[in-house]
């Protein structure tokens, strides 16, 4: 099991010397800050312009290329680059940590899976995140370069939503980021509010990101998805736990990589998902059978 240390980036201000409420305005890969500045003439609308990254600082390398080509959620932000994620650092990371360390150890086999499975028919949110939904990415055990991701399928809708890629290579490292180990202990992917009766799912296609970068690796191998949804995933094997912490607006999720369940220790890919209190709140039946 890897936990990489925390790596605390500085945080810069800039006054850009302009009154009043700035607006950011998505648009593209741009934010477009929009200022009214005072003027002995008049009030003239200042737009300006800046390749900024809403929600905290990417990541350097990004791992590409992209597994499959599929489509990719955001860029990976730096653990702590924002006073959400310092906040989630200081006071949930510990516990995060611990559970998974109780629970989760590495090639131990976790006896109590059943209990925790994910339901696919209760993965639903409650309500629109007032928050965009944020994944911290922990930890893994993994031998493998995954591919882990997501998909949103709005209510009421006949087919599944379309799969998007938060960690293209979800491998963690200490000391200088590579593309072969570009992920730290607390970095997180920002996925959008959903909707009000979205259904979540996750998935994790095993070594992906290896055998994509190799072309005759590429040709010769299959690409296997597993999914929270035992129904979805070809060996009809469980590969997903869950945890929530009461109280809280987070869910940790762990995964097994290997096709009929491998060593069932759930921790070749570990995150934590911030989706409310109030969703989470919404997935829980029994409070009391939760950790502590």
């Amino acid at each position: 099991m890897r936990f990489p240390a925390l790596y605390q980036s500085p945080t810069t201000e800039v006054d850009l010397g302009f009154s009043g409420v700035p607006q950011l305005v998505p648009f593209g890969n741009t934010v477009m800050a929009s200022f009214f500045a005072k003027s002995s003439l008049s009030l003239t609308l200042v737009h300006l312009s800046a390749s900024l990254c809403l929600g905290g600082t990417p990541a350097s390398p990004q791992a590409t290329p992209v597994p499959l080509n599929l489509t990719l959620a955001g860029q990976v932000q730096v653990t702590g680059s924002d006073a959400r994620s310092a906040d989630f650092n200081k006071n949930y990371l510990p516990v995060f940590n611990k559970i998974i360390n109780d629970n989760l150890s590495e090639s131990v086999v976790f006896t109590n899976a059943s209990g925790f499975k994910l339901d696919s028919s209760k993965l639903f949110l409650r309500m629109q995140a007032k928050e965009t939904i944020r994944v911290y990415f922990l930890a893994e055990g993994a031998g493998y370069m995954n591919t882990v991701g997501f998909a949103f399928t709005p209510a009421g809708s006949p087919t599944p939503g379309s799969p998007r890629v938060m960690y293209p290579n979800a491998s963690v490292g200490t000391g200088k980021r590579t593309v072969s180990a570009p992920i730290r202990a607390g970095d997180f992917v920002e996925i959008g509010k959903g909707g009000n009766g979205w259904q979540l799912d996750f998935f994790l296609i095993g070594d992906a990101f290896n055998l994509w970068a190799n072309e005759k690796k590429r040709k010769a191998n299959d690409f296997i998805w597993y999914w929270n949804d035992v129904e979805k995933n070809s060996d009809g094997t469980q590969h997903v736990v869950a945890f929530a912490l009461p109280n809280s607006p987070y869910i940790l999720i762990g995964f097994e990589d290997l096709f009929g369940g491998g060593d069932r220790d759930y921790n070749d890919a570990l995150f934590v998902v911030d989706i409310g209190i109030e969703n989470v709140v919404s997935l829980t039946d029994d409070p009391s059978t939760l950790p502590n």
